[in-house]
């Protein structure tokens, strides 16, 4: 069926109805509608809607439906700020309705395959599906996969390709797979491909391989790929592109906005494979490659709480981008497990750089653990039983600014110090806590710009009042943030500052630009490789040094470590007469070598000097 309403019926209440013969609630469906509207300008403020198809007859399936506006304003109101939005609703395939059960016990609906084209025009809400199943019964079953909308020129608020949810019946499942929304050459306030939501108390929610691309628009607030929320919830397989225009408010320091390849809201959560790509623009706002919030839920006890973002990557190849950067991130609160492992984010040009709030960062993988606060039982159990594990994630620089903290795996705890009713909350006892960010990789190439970052292998923050058993002492102690960790230097691009690595390998001839080197956390191995790397800055912390390596070491620089310094291999070379400090002694290795080039080295040590058989000079 295809219709062409007129200026005076643009409101288009029902553009489908029953086949022939079909029963209400047996399996049949609403397919291939076309509503095609043109040349349509209206500034009224009330409230326009379109559908492709609508289901008021509790249809199993609406599919294949189309709407096609072109040069069409549905409307435009004004809020009390002052601004003007555009208003009206259009929805490719629309299902709101308390669904019946089919010939076998099970509730089914599908609003997949549907379409929205919007040329030069303007509307509020676009939804090329959605779909609501609230009030069903157990064992609700919904899906929106396959639909597509696209903007090009024009304005849109809210413009999401597919949004498909249930009640809080127990077992239901929610799934929006494949869905792809497209914005070109436009305006729009939140822009997403699928999301899916089922019970939070028990339910299963899959938002996968959906896709949201925008070209030379502006977007206000929020671009994500995939959602999913329920007790369960999978997003995976999402992609975000954005080549050019403008996301978020580039004049605030404080950002409000996001992209987010995948997103997950659950107790059990994962978000895996999700990706970001900006080839270019100016984006004042977090970027996520996967992201996790978890928490809550009446009916699953907090502690048995499992979030996993695993392999999600975030692509910087240009433009520049004011907020954070983050591969893959987990926000849980202390009951459970939470683990990010094998993210990845690349910057190959452009720049990351908040001039009003310089704590800009990007991170491979980061867990922020804050107070439960989904519940009613604010204060949860009375001992919490938490592990957060960074471990294995990646961030390459290639090119480009960063200012700020760059970290391969992070974990931070926040303090919420009232509830909803803003009451204090008491502290949580932490009684086992367990905290890794331990094998990252920060990899750093070309001619970037780091002399205002502070790079990390691993970080641990603690924010107050978090707990009152533990100390923090006590709590550091029971961390790794060094083990593992790895910092591939591949050029002579400056570096503020470097911590919490295990292995530093140099990979060119040259200045080594790294203005202080911390030793704190263990024994740091240094690697010349086969190349001459000149070390002309601060070496200090609280653990030892070891040169590895077959190349030369010039060293002119300072030290004042707690451990040792360890010639293991190479040549130590004075590039000018220097003083060492290494509380528990110098030891120069059988086959390594010491040139001095005319130079005084002083040694200053609570242990001797230790020069094994074969050191040559």
């Amino acid at each position: 069926m295809t219709t062409e309403p007129s200026a005076a019926n643009l409101y288009v209440p029902r553009i489908s109805l029953a086949p022939s013969g079909s029963e209400s609630g047996k399996s049949n469906s609403l397919v291939g509608n076309i509503v095609t509207l043109a040349d349509i300008i209206t500034d009224e403020a009330e409230l326009k809607t379109v559908y492709g198809a609508i289901n008021d007859q509790d249809f199993d399936s609406i599919t294949g439906n189309s709407v096609i506006l072109e040069n069409v304003v549905l409307g435009k109101f004004e809020n009390e700020h002052g601004d003007v939005w555009a208003s009206g609703l259009i929805y490719g395939g629309y299902s709101n309705t308390t669904l019946l059960q089919n010939d076998s016990g099970i509730v089914t609906q599908s609003v997949s395959n549907n379409s929205i084209r919007m040329k030069n025009s303007e509307a509020g809400f676009v939804y090329g599906a959605y779909l609501s199943a609230l009030g069903s019964s157990e064992g609700t079953l919904v899906t929106a996969n396959n639909n597509y909308i696209e903007l090009d020129g024009g304005e849109a608020g809210y413009f999401e390709s597919a949004n498909v949810s249930t009640g809080n019946g127990p077992n239901d499942t929610a799934t929006a797979n494949n869905n792809k929304a497209v914005v070109k050459n436009a305006i729009a306030s939140d822009v997403g491909g699928g999301a899916a939501y089922a019970g939070f108390s028990s339910g299963t929610a899959i938002g996968n391989n959906n896709r949201v691309r925008i070209e030379n628009s502006k977007i206000s607030y929020a671009i994500t790929g995939g959602t999913a929320g329920s007790a369960t919830a999978t997003a995976s397989g999402n992609i975000v592109t954005i080549i050019g225009g403008e996301v978020g408010d580039p004049s605030s320091a404080e950002h409000f906005s996001s992209i987010e390849g995948g997103v997950a809201l659950g107790n059990i959560a994962t978000v895996e494979n999700n990706r970001v790509f900006i080839d270019d623009g100016v984006i004042a706002a977090d970027v996520q490659g996967g992201s996790i919030i978890s928490g809550g839920g009446d009916e699953i006890p907090v502690v048995i709480t499992k979030t996993l973002a695993i392999g999600n990557v975030v692509n910087i190849n240009n433009g520049i981008v004011t907020g954070n950067i983050f591969g893959g991130k987990i926000d849980g609160d202390f009951h459970g497990s939470h683990t990010v492992i094998n993210n990845t984010v690349t910057i190959n040009g452009g720049e990351v750089n908040n001039s009003e709030y310089p704590n800009s960062t990007v991170s491979g993988g980061t867990i922020g653990i804050f107070k439960q606060f989904w519940n009613d039982d604010l204060d949860g159990p009375e001992e919490a039983y938490k592990t957060a594990s960074s471990t294995n994630n990646t961030v390459v620089i290639n090119n480009g600014k960063v200012t700020g903290g760059i970290y391969g795996g992070q974990i931070h705890y926040y303090n919420h110090p009232y509830d909803n009713d803003n009451n204090p909350y008491d502290s949580i006892p932490i009684t086992t806590v367990r905290n890794t960010a331990t094998h990252n990789t920060v990899t750093i190439t070309g001619a970037s710009d780091l002399s205002e970052a502070s790079v990390y292998g691993g970080v641990l923050s603690i924010g107050s009042g978090h707990c009152d058993i533990v100390t923090e002492s006590e709590f550091l102690a029971s961390s790794d943030i060094f083990t593992g960790n790895t910092l591939n230097k591949n050029s002579d691009a400056s570096i503020r500052d470097a911590h919490n690595f295990e292995f530093l390998n140099f990979g060119y001839n040259g200045d080594a630009n790294i203005g202080i080197l911390d030793t704190t956390g263990g024994d740091v191995k240094l690697n010349t490789g086969g190349y001459s790397t000149n070390f002309n800055d601060q070496i200090n912390g609280s653990g030892s040094l070891t040169k590895i390596g077959s190349g030369t070491l010039n060293f002119g620089g300072s030290m004042d470590i707690e451990g040792k310094f360890i010639v293991r291999e190479g040549d130590f070379a004075l590039s000018k007469s220097v003083s060492v400090t290494a509380d528990d002694g110098l030891v120069f290795g059988a086959g390594s070598r010491f040139t001095p080039n005319g130079n005084t080295l002083t040694a200053n040590s609570d242990e001797a000097v230790t020069l094994d058989k074969g050191l040559t000079c």
